[in-house]
């Protein structure tokens, strides 16, 4: 058993990378501390230690690898500044209730706080090198997430990014210029839409948002897949600032590198599609 028993870990002064999987199921493990020599946690450094709840990381660390934290106890972390890339299912299944990433960080992985069930506020970083985007399924199934503060950073939303986040009521994606399928599927609370710069609305974006009442896009040249809204509602609906010039299906003839078919509408499209008033009654009609 010898040292998966140990409930607190202080790394060695001068150690610069936690390897591959080093303390992966480490079953009793409580506490880590890192000196500021460390700048990469390998992948799977720390998966399933599962009574992990307290980790003081690197000041100079730059890299959270795949799955370093999954499936342990954490539920406050202070990523530090300097951190560039949070790896794929890095801190999945954790209870952490907030997480600030900093504005150093330029890749967000896929699932990397997939299904954080007691997350309530999320502060995304505001890069200042390029536009990055935000991992698929990056807080997926956080259920209990309610906040989400965006930054112009931000010009794609991966698919399922946000899928199952039932409380999240408010977003600002007035800087977002594409929102990937399912990106924001089964947020049953959220309410307001508006979408300024957006260019592409894929399948089931906002799929089973059935408190959604209103979505206001403002770009006239935005592709909007004809199941973008399936099973939402529309009270009031100003779909776009202006319609005039808006291309159709038939028109156009590249989607994300493949060829439109005929289930990809325009925002007037959807607007007549579904309508202004309520969608439940055209389903109700089929």
């Amino acid at each position: 058993m010898g040292n998966n028993r140990k409930r607190k870990l202080v790394i060695e002064e001068g150690t610069t990378e936690i390897q591959i999987g080093e303390y992966a199921d480490y079953t009793q493990l409580e506490t880590v501390w890192m000196p500021d020599s460390i700048v990469n946690i390998g992948n799977q450094a720390f998966e399933n230690c599962r009574k992990l709840k307290t980790v003081h990381l690197s000041a100079n660390l730059e890299r959270i690898g795949h799955s370093a934290f999954r499936g342990c106890a954490i539920e406050d972390i202070d990523i530090p500044n300097g951190v560039k890339m949070i790896g794929e299912w890095s801190f999945a299944f954790n209870p952490l209730t907030k997480v600030y990433i900093p504005d150093s960080v330029n890749s967000l992985c896929a699932f990397a706080f997939w299904e954080c069930k007691n997350l309530r506020e999320v502060r995304l970083p505001k890069y200042a090198g390029s536009k990055i985007g935000l991992g698929n399924s990056c807080f997926s199934r956080c259920k209990n997430l309610e906040k989400v503060e965006f930054s112009s950073s931000f010009y794609t939303i991966g698919s399922g990014a946000f899928d199952g986040c039932e409380k999240m009521r408010d977003v600002d994606l007035t800087e977002v210029e594409l929102i990937k399928k399912n990106a924001f599927s089964g947020c049953t609370s959220l309410r307001c839409v508006r979408l300024d710069k957006i260019r592409i609305i894929e399948e089931f974006a906002f799929g089973h948002c059935t408190g959604l009442e209103k979505v206001e896009i403002n770009n006239p040249e935005c592709k909007v897949d004809k199941y973008a809204f399936e099973f939402t509602k529309f009270k009031s609906a100003p779909i776009a600032a202006s319609t005039s010039d808006l291309k159709k299906p038939s028109e156009v003839t590249h989607y994300n590198n493949n060829e439109y078919d005929d289930y990809h509408w325009s925002p007037s499209d959807i607007a007549e599609y579904y309508g202004y008033d309520n969608v439940q009654d055209y389903y109700d009609n089929l």
